[in-house]
């Protein structure tokens, strides 16, 4: 395998391409773009218009322009044995939620900087400063901090009757 259209290196090469990320500021100004070999792939801004007011940890618009587009299916609080982490404890659960979502963003060379969005379900809100706590954790991994766009909301029930909190996930790369 070689390259793919577009200039990035396809799955067949070892070695990871070099990646640029630059961000378009709280003022929407440019400041750049990714690059792979040389060549612009994709732009991610993180807008938050003045009338929407600034929101807590996330952005109110991604726009995205180019690239690979990554779904992540809804991630739960098992481990890699299939077992549940954190029966009846959301703080362990989210924990073990966001290191299954970084395996997934791993699996296809991504880190949370290539996060686009972020749909939240839980069963109870009254956990919300615990999924804070665990979110700005693992979106602190990159610098500038990740900040995609996020919907967070109370469900009933999950797929098992354990399960406190699911996310699934956009990325772009």
């Amino acid at each position: 395998m070689g390259q793919v259209p577009g200039g990035r290196m396809s799955r067949g090469i070892t070695q990871r391409p070099t990646r640029t990320m630059r961000y378009t500021g709280k003022n929407n100004e440019p400041q750049g773009e990714m690059i792979i070999g040389g060549i612009p792939v994709v732009e991610i801004q993180h807008i938050n218009p003045p009338a929407l007011g600034e929101p807590p940890g996330y952005s109110q618009i991604v726009e995205v322009r180019g690239g690979r587009t990554i779904y992540i299916a809804g991630q739960t609080s098992l481990d890699a044995n299939g077992e549940l982490v954190g029966k009846n404890d959301f703080s362990a659960q989210a924990a073990q939620v966001f290191k299954n979502l970084s395996i997934a963003l791993d699996a296809v060379q991504c880190t949370t900087a290539n996060l686009v969005k972020l749909n939240v379900y839980v069963r109870d809100m009254s956990n919300l400063a615990a999924y804070r706590e665990a979110r700005n954790c693992f979106l602190d991994q990159t610098t500038p901090r990740a900040a995609p766009a996020v919907t967070l909301v109370e469900v009933s029930q999950l797929y098992g009757p354990d399960f406190m909190i699911e996310i699934d996930a956009v990325a772009v790369a």
